[in-house]
C-alpha cells in the first residue's frame, strides 16, 4: 500500500504514550503520582526530623552547659569550705577541676596562684607535727566539753572547735543541746574574729556554719552579710567591672567603712568610667565619674569628668543621674 504524502502524519496523544520510555509512562501514570507524593512527603518529613534532631542537640548542651556551671560552682563552695577546715591540699584539687572545666570562672584562677604560692612558700620554722585528732568516750565527755568551755573564755576559738567537733563524733548522745550551743558560740566568734582580720571567706563559712545551728544576732548577720557582699566584689574584680562597682556600691551604702570598701568602691567606679570611655560610652562614663568623685573629690578624676560630659554633650546627649 502505497502513502499518501498529503496523508496528516501528526502523532495523536495515544500514539504519542504508545512511543514514550517505559518510565515516563509510569510517571504519569496513577501509582507513579503516587510514588512521586511519597518521596516527596518522605523528604519533607526527614527535613522535619533532622530539625527536631538538631533542635534535641541544642537544648541538650545547654542543659549540660548548666549543669556544669551548677558542679563548678558547688566545687568552688567546696573549695572554700576546704580552706576554712584547713584543707589546701584538697582545695587545689578541687580549684584546678574548677579551671579545666571553666578557665574564666571568676577568682578561681587568683585564689589557685595564692594557693600554690602559700604551700610551696618555704618556712621560717621546722613546721611542728600536727597533734593527733583527740579520741573522746562517753566517760571523757564531761572533762572535754569543760574543756572547750575553757578555751571558749579564753577566746581560743580554734582549740574550742576542736574538741567540740571531737565531742560530737565520739559521744554525739552527750548533751547534744548544750555541746550545739557551745559550737555556735565558738563558730559566730571565730567567724566574726576572721573577718576583722582579713580572711573574709574563710570568716564568712564560719558564719554560715554556725547559722546552721541557730540563728545569728544582729551583729553576725552584718558581718555574714557584708562579708558576703565584699567576697562577690572581689570575685568580679578585674574580671567585669561593672558588676563590682554595683557590688561595691551596694557595700559601700550599708557599711563605708568595713574594710577597705571605701577605696574599692571608688577605683571600681574610675575602672568602670574609663571601660565605657573606651567603647566609647562618654554619657555613662560620666556618670561613674561623678560616683567616684562623690566618695573622694579628686582634681583628676573631675577633669575626666568634665571630659566626658563635654563628649556626651557634642554627641546631642544628656549624661545620666549619677547613682549618689
Amino acid at each position: 500500500m502505497s502513502i499518501d504524502p498529503t496523508e496528516d502524519t501528526v502523532p495523536t496523544p495515544a500514539t504519542l504514550e504508545h512511543r514514550a520510555h517505559p518510565l515516563a509512562r509510569f510517571l504519569r501514570s496513577a501509582p507513579g503520582a503516587f510514588l512521586i507524593l511519597g518521596i516527596f512527603l518522605s523528604v519533607v518529613i526527614g527535613f522535619s526530623i533532622y530539625g527536631g534532631y538538631r533542635a534535641g542537640i541544642a537544648e541538650r548542651d545547654h542543659i549540660a552547659a548548666t549543669a556544669q556551671f551548677l558542679e563548678v560552682r558547688r566545687q568552688y563552695d567546696l573549695a572554700i569550705e576546704d580552706l576554712a577546715a584547713g584543707r589546701p591540699a584538697l582545695a587545689i584539687q578541687r580549684l584546678e577541676f574548677i579551671l579545666t572545666a571553666e578557665p574564666n570562672f571568676p577568682s578561681a584562677a587568683q585564689r589557685y596562684n595564692e594557693l600554690q604560692t602559700t604551700l610551696r612558700a618555704p618556712t621560717a620554722t621546722p613546721t611542728p607535727v600536727p597533734t593527733p585528732t583527740q579520741v573522746v568516750t562517753v566517760q571523757d565527755a564531761p572533762k572535754v566539753f569543760a574543756e572547750a568551755q575553757t578555751a571558749i573564755n579564753a577566746k581560743d576559738w580554734d582549740t574550742a572547735i576542736q574538741k567540740i567537733n571531737a565531742l560530737r563524733f565520739g559521744a554525739p548522745s552527750y548533751e547534744p543541746l548544750r555541746v550545739n550551743n557551745l559550737l555556735y558560740t565558738a563558730l559566730r566568734n571565730r567567724g566574726i574574729a576572721t573577718i576583722k582580720e582579713g580572711k573574709v571567706e574563710l570568716g564568712v563559712a564560719d558564719l554560715d556554719e554556725a547559722e546552721k545551728l541557730s540563728s545569728l544576732d544582729t551583729e553576725a548577720k552584718q558581718y555574714q552579710q557584708w562579708g558576703t557582699i565584699y567576697s562577690n566584689g572581689l570575685a568580679y574584680w578585674g574580671l567585669n567591672w561593672q558588676r563590682t562597682a554595683q557590688t561595691f556600691e551596694l557595700l559601700y551604702k550599708l557599711a563605708p567603712n568595713f574594710r577597705d570598701t571605701k577605696a574599692r568602691t571608688r577605683d571600681a567606679h574610675l575602672n568602670y568610667a574609663n571601660l565605657l570611655m573606651s567603647k566609647p560610652d562618654p554619657c555613662n562614663a560620666a556618670a561613674q565619674y561623678a560616683d567616684a568623685l562623690a566618695i573622694e573629690n579628686n582634681s583628676a578624676t573631675d577633669d575626666k569628668r568634665k571630659a566626658a560630659e563635654e563628649s556626651c554633650k557634642a554627641g546631642g546627649e544628656t549624661p545620666p543621674t549619677p547613682s549618689k
